[in-house]
């Protein structure tokens, strides 16, 4: 087991949620979010800031994300893959899903 975060710098707390984390899965091609992330940070009244660990194993897919508010077309959620050092390389959505069903088939 490794933990992984990412910081999420000051935001304004009215316009967007709390950061999250999760261990992405799939189902078919649709990602499944098992939200187990811990936001480590402020979120109270007009500010936030932060960041956001995850315990997973090396080799998992991860996403970190915060929701706006305002305009959801803005949501951040990006894909990771944990490393072996425990480091996380970003990944589009569909590289996630390709890595996914190939790791599915060597196991």
């Amino acid at each position: 087991m490794v933990t992984v975060s990412k910081n999420f710098g000051d935001y304004n707390a009215r316009r967007y949620s709390k950061p999250w984390g999760a261990i992405i899965t799939f189902d078919g091609v649709k990602p499944k979010y098992n939200f187990s992330g811990q936001f480590l940070g402020k979120h109270i009244g007009g500010d936030g800031s932060g960041s956001v660990a995850i315990k997973c194993s090396p080799g998992d897919i991860v996403a970190f994300g915060q929701k706006d508010n305002r305009n959801p077309k803005y949501t951040e959620n990006d894909f990771y893959i944990v490393k072996e050092d425990g480091s996380i390389l970003a990944i589009s959505k569909s590289d996630a899903l390709f890595y996914w069903q190939n790791k599915e088939i060597g196991e």
